[in-house]
Order: structure tokens, then C-alpha cells, then sequence
């Protein structure tokens, strides 16, 4: 069987796994490559929607009843390339995207603007009652594609996490590119949205340890929920992000990711996730809210990142190249009426040893 014909057979296998695992439709197209470093780039690139109309659109982005069009989405587009082939010389391996609109976007960016980067392997969740979804694109050959739905009993228009397993050089690596609800609303008022996409990570990775007691799990994406946001909220409440000595563990059916800044301290025990966060040191941010940086995108890892074998964390950086920054302060984000920007959060980049 060639390598197209079981893209195609993934396909098919992932709409029958639908029925059983609450799996939405993701999309597979064909491709390769490896070396003995990795460099992964997560990124929310801010609503970025395709020149067709097609009804799931917010309003200033529906290009039949508002001012978006052609001429400003290929800008986007060229935008967007722009901030791929600066983040690191010939660009990111692996590329995890938030808030694009659809495989559409996907297929133009790489075919047109990434021509020629080796990326062969791109997949966007294709959910019909979401604006925007997660996307990713990868040089190296892809196994699975699964994208799951944060709570199957909620009304249309909840989110949907992205689970794209890669093959690598050192072994498998799962990717879980999410993008968790806003505080829009109140930050308490929507922390169970949050926590119930934080369950479901929880799951996901507790499967992938009854396959295999140590695999490389790499949790990504817009979480909207700083690592300390149960401090900042006063431990008034439980949050989705949790600090490992903090308190809820097993408590009803509610269940948070636990983070630490330790990486020999990642682990799963029993029901308890435990994943390492890099956001320590001298890193600011990556996106601003009232002039003021918080850590709302995010890199978590599970312990076989730091078990001296197989796929090893090597860096993390946030990228913050003068022409990603407003005056030099906080992210210069898109805007429509000038046709310039680039999106409010700034990229993540892991580099991985294999």
C-alpha cells in the first residue's frame, strides 16, 4: 500500500472513529522529513478566514455582506509566511496554528506562500459549527489525525482539540493543539469551559500512557489561562492550569492540568496530570491585555522530553522580531482597515533533540 493510499484509509478511519470516540472529520494531505533536531512553532495567528463565503464566518469576515475580501486575505497570508520562514532558518518543522478558518486557508498557505518548504502534511479540524478551528502542517510523516470535541452535550459552537500524531526519527510524537475558551464573559464565569477542555488533555494523555508508560506528549496552543491563574484569581476557584501542590485533586468529575517548573517532576500518577511548563525566567509573554504581557499560549511537556533518550527538549523562545511588535512593545495585530499587522500573540518555538 502506498503512503497516499493510507492518507486516504486515515481519512475513512478517522469518520468511522467518529461514532465511538467523539471525533470530528480532519483532513489529511501527503508528505516526509527528519534530522536530529525538531523545531516546533505554535501560534495564534488571529482569525484568519478564506475569501469564500460560506455562512460560519464572524460578520467582518464574511467577505458576501462585509468589506473582507481577496486582496485582504492573501495578505494575511503573506503576512503569516512571512513570521514562518523568519521564526528559524528554512522554517519550523512542525507548525500548530489557532484561529484559522478552515483546510481552504491551510491548502493556499501551503501551496502558494510555503511553496517549496517541504511541508506535505497539513490538517485542519473541519467543524461546520465553528468560526475558527486548529490547524497543523509538518515536513515530517504523519500516523493519525483525531480531532475531538471538548464537550459533545454543548451547544454548537464550542471548541475542538486537534490530536495529530508525527513520526520521528526517535519515535512517536503526539500533538494536542487546543484552543480553549476566552474569559470573554468573566474569567470565572467561563473556567468550566476551560477545565472541561483541560479534562479532556487529561484524557488524551492517559491513553496515550496505557500505550505506551512514557510517551512524548507535547500539549500546545492558545489555552487562554496563565500558568499562575490560580494564584491570580486568589484561590477562589478551581482553574484549569493548576500548580502541582495545589489543592482539587480527584475532586467530582472535574479535572485540571497540574504544571510544574521542574521537568523531572512530569508524570502521570493515577487520575493527576502533571505537565512542565518552560514559562520561567526572563520570558515576558506572548500576548498583551491592557499593556500588560501574560502567558495564555503555551508548550507543555510530558517527563520522556527529559528521560535522556528518544525525542529531548532542547529550547523554548517566544519569537519577538521587531516587525512582530507594535513600537517595539506588544504585538502588532491585524488590522483590517490599514491591511497591515501580523496577529495579537506572538509564536511560540520549541526546539527538539532527536
Amino acid at each position: 500500500m502506498t503512503r497516499k493510499q493510507v492518507c486516504r484509509n486515515l481519512g475513512v478511519i478517522g469518520s468511522f472513529l467518529f461514532l465511538f470516540i467523539s471525533c470530528t472529520r480532519c483532513s489529511l494531505q501527503p508528505s516526509a522529513g527528519a534530522g536530529d533536531t525538531l523545531t516546533v512553532l505554535s501560534y495564534n495567528c488571529q482569525n484568519i478566514f478564506d475569501d469564500v463565503s460560506n455562512g460560519s464566518e464572524y460578520p467582518e469576515f464574511d467577505p458576501a455582506g462585509g468589506e473582507w475580501n481577496s486582496r485582504l486575505f492573501h495578505t494575511r497570508l503573506q503576512n503569516l509566511s512571512e513570521v514562518l520562514r523568519m521564526a528559524c532558518p528554512g522554517g519550523p518543522d512542525i507548525i500548530a496554528l489557532q484561529e484559522i478558518e478552515n483546510l481552504n486557508v491551510l491548502d493556499i498557505l501551503v501551496k502558494e506562500y510555503l511553496k517549496g518548504m517541504g511541508y506535505r502534511w497539513y490538517y485542519c479540524v473541519q467543524a461546520p459549527d465553528s468560526a475558527v478551528n486548529t490547524g497543523v502542517v509538518s515536513r515530517l510523516p504523519v500516523e493519525t489525525c483525531r480531532a475531538h470535541r471538548v464537550d459533545d452535550h454543548a451547544p454548537a459552537g464550542r471548541r475542538y482539540l486537534l490530536e495529530v500524531r508525527i513520526e520521528t526519527t526517535a519515535g512517536p510524537l503526539l500533538l494536542l493543539n487546543n484552543h480553549w475558551k476566552s474569559k470573554l464573559g468573566g474569567a470565572e464565569e467561563t473556567e468550566e469551559d476551560r477545565i472541561r477542555a483541560a479534562s479532556l488533555v487529561c484524557r488524551l494523555i492517559r491513553e496515550a500512557v496505557m500505550e505506551n508508560p512514557c510517551p512524548a506528549v507535547l500539549t500546545m496552543g492558545d489555552l487562554n489561562e496563565n500558568p499562575d491563574e490560580y494564584e491570580r484569581c486568589g484561590g477562589m476557584y478551581r482553574t484549569a492550569l493548576m500548580p502541582a501542590e495545589g489543592p482539587f485533586h480527584r475532586i467530582d468529575e472535574k479535572e485540571s492540568v497540574y504544571l510544574v517548573d521542574n521537568p523531572h517532576e512530569a508524570r502521570v500518577v493515577g487520575d493527576g496530570v502533571f505537565l512542565y511548563t518552560p514559562w520561567t525566567g526572563s520570558h515576558d509573554g506572548s500576548y498583551a491585555y491592557h499593556s500588560e504581557w501574560e502567558k495564555i499560549d503555551h508548550l507543555l511537556m510530558t517527563e520522556a522530553f527529559f528521560d535522556g533518550g528518544g525525542i529531548e527538549y532542547s529550547s523554548f523562545q517566544v519569537m519577538k522580531e521587531p516587525f512582530l511588535l507594535q513600537e517595539g512593545l506588544w504585538p502588532c495585530g491585524w488590522n483590517s482597515r490599514t491591511a497591515s499587522g501580523y496577529s495579537d500573540h506572538l509564536p511560540l518555538i520549541l526546539e527538539l533533540r532527536l
